[in-house]
Formats: structure tokens, C-alpha cells, sequence
């Protein structure tokens, strides 16, 4: 007995099928890994379009107010820099874009649409209006239709 090899049995038939269908198996695994990976695509795609959307009309407008970043300065009031926290200068006129809500919120407001030559103070000429205590700041371009925010 010392001097005999040991050789193996050979795998019965039943158990080859049962090797065959290990690398059924293994499909499906890389199949489920692929349908998680297209599910997480989706879902990604969902929250992008549904919760980072900004979508003013065509009588809004979008400010933007920065979440994180640096602080203004005591003495401002809206953030001139970019990078600063705090409301935004320029808002977003109509139209669709798409920021990150973590960093951004926004509100709407409306507007108001004021014709070349009329100023939005009782009605007077810009002229006018610019040196009245009344309008202190306000800038009306004479030579097209100004759009001021509500």
C-alpha cells in the first residue's frame, strides 16, 4: 500500500452540472452589481433634476444665497466676491440652471419692468428722480426699458 499513488475519482456527472451553474452564478452577480450601478445612475439623475434645479420664469428672478465660504465683512451686506456667504449681487434672470443645495439656496422674486424714461419714483424723470431723497441709489438707463426686482 505505501508504494501506491493516490489518483483522484474522477467528478460523477452530477456534480459537473453543478460547476456550470457556479458560473451562472457568477453572471448574475456581475449582473446584479450592474443593475445597482444603473440604479445609483438614475437616482443621481433624479436628485440632480428634482432637488439642484433653479427655474425662474420669465417675471422671476433667482437670488442666490451661498451657504458656505467666507464670511462678508461687518460693514456689507451682500457678497461682492466670489466665495463669500451671504446673498448673491447678480441674480438669475429666466431660465433653467443647476446648483448644488448643500452650498446654495435660492429664492424668487418678482419683476417689475419699468419703459425707458419713466422712473419708478412717483412717476418723476430720472433726472429728477436721482437727486430726490426719495430714490437715493437708483440708476434708470434713459435709452432702453430697465428691469428693476419687486
Amino acid at each position: 500500500m505505501d508504494d501506491q499513488v493516490y489518483r483522484p475519482r474522477p467528478i460523477p456527472n452530477k456534480l459537473r452540472r453543478n460547476v456550470k451553474f457556479g458560473k451562472a452564478i457568477e453572471v448574475f452577480k456581475w449582473g446584479g452589481i450592474l443593475l445597482f450601478l444603473l440604479a445609483a445612475l438614475v437616482a443621481a439623475g433624479v436628485f440632480v433634476w428634482t432637488a439642484c434645479r433653479i427655474e425662474p420664469h420669465s417675471d422671476q428672478i433667482a437670488i442666490l444665497i451661498r451657504k458656505t465660504g467666507e464670511n462678508l465683512a461687518p460693514d456689507e451686506i451682500i457678497a461682492t466676491r466670489e466665495g463669500q456667504k451671504g446673498i448673491q449681487l447678480e441674480p438669475l434672470p429666466e431660465g433653467r440652471y443647476f446648483y448644488n443645495p448643500y452650498t446654495w439656496d435660492w429664492q424668487f422674486a418678482g419683476v417689475t419692468t419699468v419703459p425707458a424714461g419713466i422712473s419708478p419714483c412717483r412717476g418723476s424723470l430720472p433726472s429728477r428722480c436721482a437727486t430726490t431723497p426719495t430714490c437715493p441709489g437708483l440708476m434708470v438707463m434713459a435709452s432702453k426699458t430697465s428691469t428693476f426686482s419687486a
